[in-house]
């Protein structure tokens, strides 16, 4: 897709007068900034939203989520207490779909059809086609069952849980002994292959209840056994990323044996013994396609099948650009990589072009970047989400929609506590 974005390297400061979105019940107020001429914003959630009147809503911790339908005319919200909403991307309205149930995503292929996880099972829920009700909700699998965790198995932490472009294999990771840093299970299951589960404290993989072996990468054995800090990621179905927590909730290091990764994702070839240590220049946050992943300051390309190749830088960001967090739901391997930047600790005026930005990154090496729009957030919330603008692309890379306090200062209404500014959703329709 082209797109008709400014592609200019000026640095540009927050827009004066900000825009007022309407106050707290604003949803469906649209806005066009005149410094990116034909990218619509629309006001996607409101105090109403929610269930529970005022709290913030939000998109997700990541950009990895599938939270937008292959259609792009419904997006999934969530509130801070982790409740699910269903929106007409269209008309800012809610349908009457909502769920409890975690990580509520869309199907890669069927704009009717969504799936959760829940505790450990893997529900299929399809919507009736005028979105009023429920049509089925089934449990297709169950992670907690013989020849995969076991039953009986608790989950007290469960990860990234992600859907292939193909819609084939879900993947995740779990903890059966407390929260974020200690887990050690990361998991995929597909009707075809069953379930398979790489234990990464005793550096073993099962699949069907059946022990593959120890791990390797391919030709030697990995000494490497942690615990995880997530696991799960990636939207190719042979592949699922992984990452070592730094320390557990104790204080422990993360690293029990070997010569464990910092700050850089392993990838573990599902159903097979082979984990592949990704050391080539693979830090920092990064977007993950359905042939590769981009990543770090450059985001150069990895591919899932050779990590080390081919290393094509595809943008050349300033000194003092900061933190980025990327989604290429988009799925086209032509099309363009997403990232929102955002600084959680504002600087004011804007040092460097790009800065709280929406940005599109083409994958032809051309270094190019798409300035599609401004966050105008002021990376203050007090919830990581909202602080860091976390964006998710829409499937038919129309749209890209991203959490904002816009301004913050109660421009969005306040959480009951009438003290705590809110957060909000908002589509930002790219040019094109």
């Amino acid at each position: 897709m082209t797109y008709t974005a400014r592609t200019d390297r000026t640095v540009l400061q927050l827009p004066n007068p900000m825009p007022t979105w309407g106050g707290a019940n604003g949803a469906g107020t649209t806005w066009v900034n005149p410094e990116f001429p034909g990218a619509i914003y629309t006001r996607l959630t409101a105090s109403r939203t929610s269930l529970v009147a005022g709290a913030t809503m939000q998109t997700a911790d990541s950009g990895e989520p599938q939270l937008g339908s292959i259609d792009g005319l419904h997006f999934i919200v969530r509130s801070t207490g982790g409740h699910s909403y269903v929106i007409d991307a269209k008309t800012a309205t809610k349908t009457r779909i909502d769920s409890n149930y975690h990580e509520l995503q869309f199907s890669s292929r069927q704009p009717l059809v969504l799936v959760a996880l829940d505790h450990t099972a893997i529900r299929l829920i399809v919507v009736k086609p005028d979105w009023s009700a429920v049509a089925s909700d089934s449990v297709i699998f169950d992670f907690a069952s013989t020849g995969c965790l076991g039953v009986g198995f608790k989950s007290t932490w469960s990860g990234i849980f992600s859907i292939s472009n193909d819609d084939t294999t879900f993947k995740t990771s779990f903890s059966n002994a407390g929260g974020q840093g200690t887990g050690t299970y990361v998991v995929a299951w597909s009707a075809a292959e069953g379930c398979s589960v790489y234990d990464t404290l005793q550096g073993v993989v099962y699949r069907r209840g059946v022990l593959l072996g120890s791990i390797d990468d391919g030709a030697n054995s990995l000494a490497d056994r942690f615990y995880l800090h997530e696991g799960g990621g990636g939207e190719a179905a042979r592949f699922s990323m992984l990452e070592i927590t730094i320390r557990k909730p104790d204080g422990t290091p993360g690293c029990v044996a070997g010569n464990c990764l910092v700050d850089r994702p392993y990838l573990w070839e599902v159903s097979t013994t082979h984990v592949i240590p990704c050391s080539y220049q693979c830090d920092g946050h990064s977007g993950k396609g359905p042939e590769g992943f981009y990543s770090g300051r450059h985001q150069l390309f990895h591919l899932y099948e050779s990590v080390e190749q081919p290393l094509t830088p595809m943008a050349n960001f300033p000194p003092g650009f900061p933190d980025q967090h990327g989604s290429a739901h988009n799925q086209a391997t032509t099309e363009p990589v997403f990232l929102v930047s955002a600084d959680t600790t504002p600087v004011s005026p804007y040092p460097v072009w790009g800065y709280d930005e929406v940005l599109g990154i083409p994958t032809d090496s051309s270094q190019i970047v798409y300035r599609m729009g401004q966050t105008l957030n002021t990376g203050t919330s007090k919830y990581f989400i909202c602080q860091n603008s976390i964006m998710g692309i829409s499937q038919d890379g129309h749209d890209a929609y991203f959490t904002s306090d816009m301004g913050g200062n109660g421009v969005l209404g306040y959480e009951a506590n009438g003290v705590t500014p809110r957060c909000d959703v908002f589509k930002l329709t790219l040019p094109y």
